[in-house]
């Protein structure tokens, strides 16, 4: 069954499976975290934990800030200079990415750890 991934924060292009990140699971959002890697394409081993409406509200608004910079960076109406994580350059950005990284942090000792599959679509 296909689950939404709502955002990745890290990614690993030579094993091509998000390090970190958001998604549902079981049909929930869960924060994930990859713990090893396989020999098998998109396949791996993650730790999960369920998160509340909060977090993936600013999940899924850090992602709009992002993606809206990046379609902007990639058709040439912006240069990299003015990245949302740039220093300066977007504070609501940056506090956006501090409160996740915070409220990720306390998930840790509360995850369990599956085996997913990731597949672009």
């Amino acid at each position: 069954m296909a689950e939404r991934v709502y955002s990745y924060f890290d990614y690993d292009g030579e094993v091509e499976l998000p390090e970190e990140g958001v998604a549902d699971f079981g049909g929930a959002p869960h924060y994930f975290w990859l713990r090893e890697s396989s020999s098998t394409p998109g396949r791996g081993i993650f730790d999960l934990a369920p998160i509340g409406v909060t977090l993936l509200a600013d999940v899924v608004e850090a992602e709009a800030i992002w993606h809206a910079w990046d379609l902007d960076y990639h058709a040439g109406r912006v240069e990299l200079d003015c990245h949302p994580m740039r220093s300066g350059v977007n504070l609501h950005f940056a506090d956006l990415m501090r409160d996740i990284s915070t409220a990720a942090s306390l998930l840790r000792e509360d995850a369990f750890r599956r085996h997913p599959a990731f597949r672009r679509t």
